[in-house]
């Protein structure tokens, strides 16, 4: 944060020295102070125009979507699948969870995805510097000194990718490369809103992929009870799904949904299993009077 804020101070001071680029640091007043709104950049990571912007050095708010308590109506029996517990598990548990299955992930947000991008910015601004380089060298350093609208938004998506479905150990699946595992939280404090587990098999080993979703299926209905949202035909593992089709099988109840979506793409077929709930419902509904 401190390179952060030299690097700041050295675009507003390079601001008044120079003459603007046409992608450089916002215009300033004499005093040095950043000038309003009206006169920042028009480029950088989400600007559009009439969209508020935002200086880096103020506080960052959390802007989070309305929500609403769950409609009446049955529950479901419960909201665990893959380790987790949807409404109930919070980011801290979420990430012990998986550094004790040995999985790598990252916080793949709009708001982390948008800081990686101001840090690069940043060490590129101070490597023109230390080059001898005006500011006007960078490109899009805009970046560094306003943020964009997007951040505002807290949530995390903390994404395990290239794992081996095998290692997720909530049940026993077939091992297969670069599947993922992904947790969504409406922001770091809220508890689980969605958990995914999307993995592929090759058309090679496409027997094996159709035997997953049998036994997925019969999985999760044992969890959870027949599919009361619309079911496909389970496959048989004789007669070939056909290319370019999407089968669902699905469970809705007043406070979460289960998912499980297959579809057999020419190079193979990809299976995503889900458990969440509905984006207008709040993230702690399946707590709510339990």
């Amino acid at each position: 944060m401190r390179a952060l804020v030299c690097v700041v101070a050295s675009l507003l001071v390079g601001a008044c020295e120079q003459k603007p680029g046409p992608v450089v640091a916002p215009a300033v007043v004499s005093s040095g102070a950043p000038s309003g709104p009206a006169s920042a950049p028009t480029s950088g990571a989400g600007w559009s125009h009439g969209a508020p912007r935002l200086n880096v050095w103020d506080p960052l708010p959390d802007v989070l979507p309305p929500t609403e308590d769950p409609p009446a109506g049955p529950r479901a029996p419960t909201t665990a699948l893959f380790g987790a517990r949807v409404g109930f598990t919070t980011f801290a548990e979420a990430q012990a969870l998986t550094q004790a299955l040995g999985l790598t992930c990252a916080n793949k947000s709009v708001r982390a995805a948008v800081q990686a991008m101001r840090d690069a910015k940043v060490r590129e601004v101070n490597a023109a510097k230390a080059a001898g380089k005006g500011i006007d060298s960078v490109t899009g350093a805009s970046i560094v000194l306003w943020r964009s609208p997007r951040e505002t938004n807290p949530q995390v998506r903390w994404a395990c990718d290239g794992i081996d479905p095998a290692q997720v150990g909530d049940r026993q699946r077939p091992s297969v490369p670069q599947a993922r595992l992904l947790f969504v939280f409406d922001a770091p404090h809220l508890p689980l809103r969605d958990v995914s587990l999307q993995r592929s098999y090759p058309t090679a080993r496409e027997a094996e992929g159709v035997a997953d979703v049998t036994a997925t299926v019969a999985a999760l209905t044992a969890a959870f009870g027949a599919p009361n949202a619309g079911s496909a035909e389970v496959p048989d593992g004789k007669t070939p799904i056909p290319p370019m089709r999407s089968l669902k099988w699905a469970w809705s109840w007043a406070d979460a949904f289960v998912k499980l979506q297959v579809v057999n793409y020419p190079s193979g077929l990809s299976l995503t299993e889900e458990i969440g709930i509905l984006p207008k419902i709040r993230s702690d509904a399946p707590a709510m009077g339990r």
